[in-house]
């Protein structure tokens, strides 16, 4: 058989033809044993058959709904951290705010418990609605793969909120450095693009389960979702890292953000 191996479609069809002629060399030899008498199935000294012990669950189910609520999460806080960020200081409210008499750490905290609250409100109303959809699944294949009833809806809720308060932070960190509403958007387009890859890398690059990752985001809490959809056990310590991290990172962003409020180039920069 021969190919150019440089191009895509030669390789292509030259493992075709590859499997094609072994494939018929394979059936003439059976062939030429059974005119002999002589049964083919000697050939396969040992037969295999692969049994499955564990639950069907998971599958793309499994795959699916922890991406999406990690999406949600992030999309939910994402207009409301640039409309009080980047937003303001466009509409020039922002300097205003600054002259009452509270402190740069209240208002900041003021404004990411506004972000924070959306992006928990769109959530829960993510995972409501795939605990309601899963009750409509009438195929048994399909539901035992799809299980997603109340406690494992109050058991992403529980493992996400912590991420609800990190990424709420670090959009408006990151929106806080942008002159205008669009360079904001432009911006954290690229967060909300990490946390959509981080998941699809771990499944393309097939990444066991390590303890490595629930020290970093995203992936802890994508790594501890797909246990939940296989069914395999989670310990309290499992989930309290990936809260941990969440927090001590959440209180970096919000300290870097008080800081940066009292600079004039950050406060008086406009588009």
């Amino acid at each position: 058989v021969l190919h150019d191996k440089n191009r895509a479609q030669s390789v292509t069809a030259a493992h075709t033809l590859e499997r094609l002629v072994n494939g018929w060399s394979q059936e003439v030899g059976m062939q030429r044993l059974l005119v002999r008498g002589v049964d083919p199935a000697l050939l396969r000294s040992v037969r295999t058959t692969v049994v499955t012990i564990g639950a069907s669950r998971g599958g793309a189910a499994g795959v699916l709904v922890p991406l999406v609520a990690l999406i949600s999460a992030v999309i939910g806080a994402l207009a409301i951290a640039i409309d009080v960020t980047a937003g303001e200081r466009e509409r020039g409210s922002l300097e205003p705010l600054l002259m009452n008499p509270v402190s740069a750490w209240a208002l900041v905290v003021g404004k990411w418990l506004a972000v924070v609250l959306a992006s928990l409100v769109t959530l829960v109303g993510t995972v409501t609605s795939f605990s309601v959809a899963g009750q409509f699944v009438r195929d048994e294949s399909m539901s035992a793969a799809f299980q997603f009833g109340l406690n494992e809806a109050g058991y992403t809720l529980a493992l996400l909120g912590p991420f609800c308060l990190l990424v709420s932070s670090i959009l408006m960190l990151a929106a806080l450095f942008a002159r205008g509403h669009k360079e904001a958007q432009a911006t954290t387009s690229y967060l909300v693009s990490l946390v959509s890859i981080a998941p699809s890398l771990s499944l393309f690059l097939s990444l066991q389960d390590s303890t490595w990752q629930l020290f970093v985001p995203v992936m802890g809490q994508n790594m501890l979702l797909s246990r939940m959809f296989r069914g395999s056990p989670v310990t309290a310590v499992d989930v309290l890292i990936p809260a941990v991290v969440c927090a001590v990172l959440t209180t970096m962003a919000l300290f870097a953000q008080t800081r940066l409020l009292q600079r004039e180039a950050i406060v008086f920069a406009r588009g």
